[in-house]
């Protein structure tokens, strides 16, 4: 079946507002607020098609100026919020999602979403990213990061809180191999992107 990061966020902030606690908060962050919307929507289309999360969940999906998906019995909110750091206090979620981590360059709004997490027992941080072109930002950090955790030969670096899934070539793959693509595109099984897109770009 077809499956994308975004479709496995929204799918996990729907299922720990549900899971959690009185009042339990879940927000989607991103640069932007129509980026944040990505899985905010996402999480919305699966209220749509479901009617048992319709017993649960609303949304205001078409006047979302302020994108909320709220859940009643339990004073629970799935929230969608552009990323500026100066303006995430107060947050206390039990979920979150920082979506197209290549594009930011304010290591504080990490910093900040990390902190709000402070007050609760349980909780989820979601970080999703396609590759991108800011080579010193949060992404790259976080990617040498993850290589290191996945490095079996790497002893001093062992983190058993964090799941990381890095979709990329190997290091003696050859970047024209059209082989080694699938590694870096899984979805594009599914032709999300296709073997034609992908052949199109390498040619570009």
């Amino acid at each position: 079946r077809k499956f994308s990061k975004t479709t496995w966020a929204a799918a996990m902030g729907l299922y720990c507002i549900k899971k959690g606690h009185h009042k339990s908060r879940g927000y989607t962050f991103a640069t932007t607020l129509d980026q944040a919307r990505e899985v905010w929507g996402a999480a919305a289309s699966m209220i749509d098609l479901s009617p048992r999360l319709q017993t649960d969940f609303h949304h205001n999906k078409i006047t979302s100026n302020r994108p909320i998906i709220t859940m009643p019995a339990k004073d629970g909110s799935f929230i969608a919020k552009a990323g500026n750091s100066d303006k995430q206090d107060g947050l206390n979620p039990i979920f979150a999602c920082l979506d197209e981590c290549h594009a930011i360059t304010d290591f504080n709004s990490y910093g900040v979403v990390t902190s709000a997490f402070g007050a609760q027992v349980e909780y989820l941080f979601m970080i999703i990213t396609t590759a991108g072109t800011v080579l010193d930002g949060l992404c790259t950090t976080l990617h040498a990061n993850g290589l290191r955790a996945l490095d079996p030969n790497d002893e001093e670096y062992t983190v058993d809180t964090t799941f990381y899934a890095i979709f990329q070539i190997d290091k003696d793959d050859e970047w024209d191999d059209e082989h080694a693509w699938l590694k870096a595109n899984p979805s594009s099984l599914y032709g999300r992107p296709s073997l034609q897109y992908l052949r199109e770009e390498f040619a570009k």
